[in-house]
């Protein structure tokens, strides 16, 4: 299998150790954004819809240099701190 890690300039950068952007067989798998503000690279305050909205943003800006909009993406998983949040 092919893989190629993808590399986004203007997108936040990984805040671990994973690429946030990887292409294989045609697919691209996208790891941890965050609701992080790209031009700060900091953690945003507000309230889960405002984290959420930038988390987001950061998705859309990985994948667009790719051809790729959010009506193209299969699966997000999302992780909650308070599951109060859920619905």
């Amino acid at each position: 299998m092919k893989k190629e890690i993808l590399i986004n300039p203007i997108a936040p950068k990984a805040i671990g150790p994973y690429s946030s952007t990887l292409k294989a067989n045609g697919f691209i798998f996208v790891a941890g954004q965050l609701p992080v503000d790209p031009t700060t690279d900091e953690l945003i305050e507000g309230d889960l819809g405002a984290q959420t909205k930038m988390s987001l943003e950061n998705l859309k800006t990985v994948i667009e240099p790719y051809g790729i909009d959010l009506n193209d993406v299969v699966k997000i998983t999302i992780f909650l701190k308070d599951m109060n949040n859920f619905t």
